[in-house]
């Protein structure tokens, strides 16, 4: 009995989790491309004007 709960209880909790370590793979994905993308920018204005 005990252990069926526990797999009803598992199984309850794996839907929050999923969507939220999705949203924050997403996030980092979003920084690090924006951060590539600025870096980038910045180096080619840099080198334009030296």
């Amino acid at each position: 009995m005990k252990r069926e709960q526990y797999r009803q209880m598992e199984e309850k909790d794996l839907p929050l989790v999923e969507p939220k370590a999705y949203e924050n793979v997403k996030q980092i994905a979003i920084v690090g491309i924006s951060t590539f993308v600025g870096l980038s920018v910045y180096s080619i204005v840099v080198t334009l004007f030296s």
